[in-house]
């Protein structure tokens, strides 16, 4: 059965400085997903280089941005 791919959002994804923390993304940026009523959710991608051994070149990660309140002072 073949697959039919809409395209339901868009991002970008900017290179990342690890500031000396391995772990962290290599890549990342916004993306808006549009929801079939019209919404727009704003998540989070980031993106590591997979190890030279795996046979994919990227894991990828999407997160949920939610907003806080700033803690008063």
């Amino acid at each position: 059965m073949a697959k039919n791919y809409i395209k339901v959002g868009n991002g970008t994804a900017y290179a990342n400085d690890k500031k000396g923390n391995d772990k962290a993304p290599d890549f990342g940026g916004p993306i808006t997903i549009v929801d079939k009523d019209g919404s727009e959710r704003e998540l989070r991608l980031s993106i590591w280089n997979a190890a030279a051994d795996k046979d994919y070149k990227f894991s990828v990660q999407v997160q949920k941005v939610e907003e806080t309140e700033d803690a008063p002072f």
